[in-house]
């Protein structure tokens, strides 16, 4: 029931193979720079190494002992020592040498974040677009706005969605500090103290760190999780702005209103028992997701509070967390992408909404309701330079 909800693209990311994807790149990279450092001998490294980036490799791992091992990370290094031991005895004692459980999730959710960030950069964009084009083209399209749900004073089309958009930006440049500086390699051994590596330690973080493309961390982070809070509160709070603009599709769609609608098809919004209805679907959809995402992020922050130096049952409640506030926020950035892209604009209703405003607001008033017109005009282009000329200076 809940798919129309889910991204099937960032669900991917989270499956069972995806997964085992990532668990190979983090255990192939850790091996080669070892190699590389004399932590391990260089052919068990290149063994090691070169079975990791065999994608076959993924089919002949069975993760359902993780239930009774407790993660699936125990059965996993476990088949892979057994899948090098077959080519080199030798070898399969060096797997995932010096590292630990959690070294390998943490690794794991991190490249799933940092492709989550991806997709969600990816089609964040064209939204931003889309709305920043509806805000030029609607500049001067004058409409009601609303206080309270009310009608209040005079704004315009364009200025609303200018507003809309400024959220939108303001998030997208968390999301590319996020990219920048917020997705850290897991690679600290079994206390945090990687003492394996000895004084190469900060080498092979490093070195590991790059050929993930992610970050290397100062110290170990097993029970300081605040870069997945931050990364959980940032969907949590894309989806919210997501959800507003949503709902007020929503309630500029009502029948007494009717200034703004869907896009029609056939089958889209229909009714099984008032067939004259055309109910919005996209705008539900965002709206469902961004009610429901605030309590995953809160469950992120809850997760925090994580035992000494390695958790029992905060750290493993991410895991279920994570995957689903991915998902919901991924679609609905496009749930309401496609609202956008097919919105109906009824100006002349919109026009007629504001007549009728006018005529309850007071005659000394009105000089203040033309003035309020020009002022969403100026603003609304304002700040659409202002955009423009920033993301200019950017590129």
């Amino acid at each position: 029931m809940d798919s129309q909800f889910h991204s099937s693209e960032v669900a991917a990311l989270f499956a069972p193979a995806q997964q085992l994807a990532y668990m190979l790149e983090f255990e192939g990279a850790l091996a080669k720079v070892q190699g590389e450092l004399g932590l391990i001998p260089e052919t068990a490294a290149r063994t090691i190494a070169g079975l990791c980036a065999d994608r076959k490799l993924i089919a002949r791992i069975d993760l359902s002992a993780a239930a009774i091992a407790g993660n699936p990370a125990i059965p996993f290094v476990q088949q892979l020592r057994t899948l090098v031991k077959a080519v080199d005895p030798e070898a399969a004692e060096w797997v995932h040498h010096g590292s630990t459980s959690q070294d390998v999730i943490d690794t794991a959710t991190m490249l799933a974040m940092r492709d989550t960030l991806r997709l969600v950069r990816r089609d964040l964009h064209p939204l931003c677009e889309t709305v920043a084009t509806l805000a030029q083209t609607h500049a001067q399209t004058p409409m009601i706005a609303r206080t309270l749900l009310q009608q209040a004073m005079p704004t315009t089309l364009g200025y609303k969605f200018a507003a809309a958009l400024a959220g939108l930006d303001q998030i997208a440049a968390r999301l590319a500090q996020l990219m920048r500086s917020g997705l850290f390699l897991q690679l600290s051994g079994p206390v945090g103290t990687l003492t394996s590596a000895g004084v190469l330690a900060p080498e092979l973080v490093a070195g590991v760190a790059v050929r993930l493309r992610l970050r290397p961390a100062p110290i170990c982070w097993h029970t300081n999780r605040v870069c997945i809070a931050e990364f959980g509160t940032a969907l949590a709070t894309l989806t919210g702005q997501l959800g507003k603009m949503a709902r007020d599709l929503i309630l500029q769609m009502q029948s007494e209103i009717g200034e703004l609608s869907e896009s029609s098809a056939p089958g889209k919004g229909g009714s099984t028992a008032m067939p004259h209805k055309h109910n919005p679907v996209d705008s539900v959809a965002a709206v469902a997701a961004a009610t429901t995402t605030p309590h995953l992020a809160s469950t992120l922050l809850t997760t925090m509070l994580q035992e000494h130096e390695r958790a029992a049952g905060a750290w493993h409640a991410e895991w279920i967390v994570l995957p689903q506030l991915c998902s919901l926020t991924h679609g609905a950035l496009l749930s309401l992408t496609n609202a956008f892209r097919g919105l109906r604009i009824d100006s002349q209703r919109m026009q007629a909404n504001l007549s009728s405003a006018l005529r309850e607001i007071a005659e000394k008033e009105l000089p203040a309701a033309t003035r309020d017109l020009a002022a969403a005009e100026a603003r609304t282009h304002a700040y659409l330079t202002q955009r423009k000329t920033g993301a200019d200076s950017d590129g």
